[in-house]
């Protein structure tokens, strides 16, 4: 790349020293306290502090009724802050009969638990992104100084001031049946020593009604993992205790319309689970009996939290059950394992009712003559088991991904089976699936998304799934954004759904919930992930690797990376409610030109700003991959979209979504609807 010939790379605004305080500086932490306003998108560190000419701003949430909406200010001091606490008054509705008890407003803090890619460059020490939220906080927040730091070019001589720093996020969780109107309040930050300060609150609220999230039609799916939980925690696998701490985390994925559900039958798979959720129990004639107890438990708690979940997976299958051979390149880890595993059955848990001691059981290979007596009796239990929950339609048998089962293996569960399809999560879908039998219900894959386009050129409805070539008759297909983690910034969280519905998706998969770092080094350290512990079950690109939520005291706790994702999928269900009544064409007619035009100006524009947020704006060098990287399907989750976070930073997000919220409740009012769908519902 040439080097432009002329340009301003810095500049310097002075004054004389006559004029003693006429400028402030920012480019060191003032001293002392200090509370300033901030967006909730905009990611902060533990190294951050307020621009001191910046005046203290009002807090603006923009939601809708039935919705959960944050605001967030930060607090940051020279020297640690003592007795920090937040209290928020109600919100009184402006100009209308109304208010939003405080009660239904959570006030947490944000920890400094995460990272942000490349964030290091930008920041002269280490810095720590906040990302868990919680509501408490220690009697002290500490100065948190970091040991190694670089000069600074761009105020040399001016020292790293180290300091205490609190993000404290306001979520309004607001009622199906509040008044749509502005609201206003207070929230007031206290501090030992500190004097009260009182940042006003401003609540917008539509008269759409959001649906709940179990109702949301964006394919969501957040995978628990339960073994993660009980190492996490130190308790004992499938014990109360255990069951209470998986609920949280159960309870938290719900809240984002989650619609999957897995129900490990075989040992060692890719999601990392030593043991399964059925115990097998030998008898003395040898044959067996099974305890579904766990099983059962499971199922329930996923029914109570999330509703009747769309897929429940049966893992019966997993890649180190397929030949031995045609390795690609990457996959060394899973050779390795999978040679070592040899050409043998799956293993299960076998339980010793007496002891309750859990063993591993070696089960031949499925297609082998003696599995068919082995497999009958528990299959036709769980479908059973299944159908009385009502749930039958949801049952799939997995878990398929790049290496697929033998022709004879789909056959043998297709005997004892014969009418539960396949659930499968790989790069592309394969032509052999159909060939050797395999019906797919569920798919979630990587490459054929496409990449948003420009609306005035094409505009593509992911909830409108047409069905094409091998996926046609598959009733849910997603994508999986396999490089995305969890440093990644915190618009691609918030824009996930919408940019999957946008690429042609129904939406994303293979998002972790709870897949925490649990496995020790020589150290003590917890450093690893129990998804594809196990070399033979390693998926390499495929394995999940993120944890949307954060261990806290008592459980799972929520992120800011799990707040954004939360307010962006509310917007994506508001996104296609106004696509729904454009693209029907009786209703289309009942909204009226001028109203359509308005849709159509507010879908655009939000589609614009989606497609530059989650950008990565890079078209050279090795990232852009021949200079098309940034215009190519995969330019958002293959690399963060750091630049395109800066950019959308500098908009007006919560005018955004006022717009579009207040766009909904225009076609809510125009077709007589407060909420929810307009036409068929999504096969």
């Amino acid at each position: 790349m040439k080097e432009a010939k002329c340009g301003l790379e810095k500049f310097r605004l002075e004054a004389p020293s006559t004029y003693a305080g006429a400028l402030v500086p920012n480019v060191a932490r003032p001293d002392g306290f200090q509370v300033w306003d901030s967006s909730p998108t905009d990611p902060h560190f533990d190294l951050d502090y307020g621009d001191p000419n910046e005046p203290l701003r009002p807090v603006r949430i923009a939601a809708t009724l039935n919705a959960t909406a944050s605001g967030k200010i930060v607090v940051g001091s020279s020297k640690p802050i003592a007795g920090l606490h937040a209290v928020v008054s109600d919100l009184v509705a402006v100009n209308a009969k109304g208010s939003i008890p405080a009660a239904q407003i959570e006030v947490r803090y944000a920890l400094p638990t995460g990272y942000e890619i490349a964030a290091n460059c930008r920041y002269l020490a280490g810095a720590s992104r906040f990302d868990g939220l919680s509501g408490n906080l220690p009697q002290e927040v500490p100065v948190r100084e970091k040991g190694k730091v670089r000069r600074n070019p761009e105020a040399p001589g001016v020292p790293l001031v180290f300091g205490a720093v609190v993000p404290v996020w306001v979520t309004v969780h607001v009622p199906r049946n509040a008044v749509p109107a502005n609201y206003e309040g207070a929230l007031t930050i206290r501090a030992r020593g500190e004097q009260p300060i009182a940042v006003p609150l401003r609540l917008s609220v539509a008269l759409w009604t959001a649906p709940d999230p179990h109702k949301f039609q964006t394919f969501v799916e957040v995978v628990q993992s339960p073994e993660s939980v009980a190492m996490r925690y130190g308790v004992p696998l499938w014990s109360k205790e255990h069951f209470d701490l998986v609920e949280k985390s159960l309870g938290l994925v719900a809240q984002l319309g989650n619609k999957t559900a897995y129900i490990p039958l075989i040992s060692e798979t890719n999601l990392g689970n030593a043991e399964t959720m059925v115990r097998w129990i030998r008898q003395e004639d040898g044959s067996y009996t099974y305890d579904f107890s766990v099983m059962d438990r499971y199922l329930d708690l996923v029914e109570k939290q999330q509703g009747r979940p769309a897929v429940v997976c049966f893992y019966v299958w997993d890649i180190f059950l397929a030949p031995t051979g045609g390795y690609r390149w990457g996959e060394d880890r899973f050779k390795a394992g999978h040679l070592a595993y040899g050409n043998r059955g799956p293993e299960v848990s076998l339980l010793d009712p007496g002891t309750g001691r859990v063993t591993k059981l070696q089960l031949p290979r499925h297609a082998d003559a003696d599995s068919v007596k082995l497999w009958r009796p528990l299959l036709t239990a769980v479908r059973d088991r299944m159908k009385k929950r009502g749930l039958e339609n949801a049952m799939t048998l997995g878990l398929v991904s790049d290496r697929v089962p033998r022709k004879e293996t789909v056959a043998f569960f297709k005997e004892i089976l014969p009418k539960i399809p396949w659930a499968g999560n790989s790069h592309v879908i394969f032509d052999n699936y159909r060939r050797d039998g395999l019906v797919l219900k569920y798919q979630s894959e990587v490459f054929d998304g496409q990449y948003v386009p420009e609306p005035s050129v094409r505009r593509i409805y992911g909830w409108k799934w047409p069905g094409f070539g091998a996926y046609r008759n598959i009733d849910w297909v997603a994508h999986t954004p396999t490089e995305v983690d969890d440093g990644y910034p915190l618009t691609t969280f918030r824009f996930l759904g919408e940019v999957e519905l946008l690429s042609g998706f129904f939406g994303f998969a293979r998002i972790g919930a709870d897949f925490w770092p649990v496995l020790e080094d020589k150290r003590g350290r917890r450093v690893g992930r129990i998804a594809a512990r196990y070399p033979k079950s390693s998926w390499t690109r495929l394995d999940i690797r993120t944890a949307l939520l954060e261990p806290g005291r008592k459980g799972a706790i929520g992120t800011a990376r799990y707040e954004m994702l939360r307010e962006g999928l509310q917007e994506a269900e508001a996104r296609i409610f106004i696509e729904k009544a454009l693209d029907d064409k009786t209703l289309r007619a009942r909204l009226g030109e001028e109203l359509v035009s308005q849709c159509l100006e507010v879908l655009d524009e939000r589609t614009r700003t989606i497609a530059r947020a989650v950008n990565t704006f890079i078209q050279n060098g090795d990232i852009a991959y021949g200079g098309t990287w940034a215009t190519s399907g995969n330019c958002w989750w293959q690399a963060p979209g750091l630049v395109g976070c800066q950019w959308y930073l500098g908009t007006d997000g919560h005018e955004a979504t006022e717009r579009l919220y207040t766009q909904a409740a225009r076609v809510a009012k125009a077709l007589g609807k407060g909420g929810g769908e307009p036409g068929a519902k999504i096969q």
